[in-house]
């Protein structure tokens, strides 16, 4: 672990004392104890709104390629029904839909690369 140095008053170190015979640790485990829930602590309140926005984003990407995938499908299936020619040249539906996938996959891709 890295070494951290710090200056405290001595109001707080008589506590972390206090801690650390009531405890049996020594103190500074108790501070690397504190110090680290502190950042939890902090960690939870602050950096959760980036994270949402991340989160926002990566979901937006998502159901953005869903989307374009369902599109995809309805297309084949309207070309299917008016007896017009695939785009896709596969000959099964399961081998249609990987290949939409990955074309969408690759789209999405392009897109997200240019931004």
């Amino acid at each position: 672990m890295p070494r951290i140095i710090t200056y405290l008053s001595d109001d707080v170190m008589q506590d972390l004392k206090k801690i650390s015979k009531s405890s049996g640790e020594s103190v500074s485990k108790i501070s690397a104890e504190l110090i680290e829930i502190g950042h939890k602590v902090k960690y939870l309140q602050e950096p959760q709104e980036l994270n949402l926005l991340d989160k926002k984003s990566d979901l937006a990407d998502t159901y953005m390629e869903y989307f374009l995938r369902i599109l995809n499908i309805n297309s084949e299936i309207l070309r299917k029904l008016y007896d017009e020619p695939s785009k896709f040249h596969s000959r099964t539906a399961e081998l249609k839909l990987k290949e939409i996938k990955t074309r969408i996959e690759k789209l999405v891709k392009d897109k997200l690369s240019k931004q």
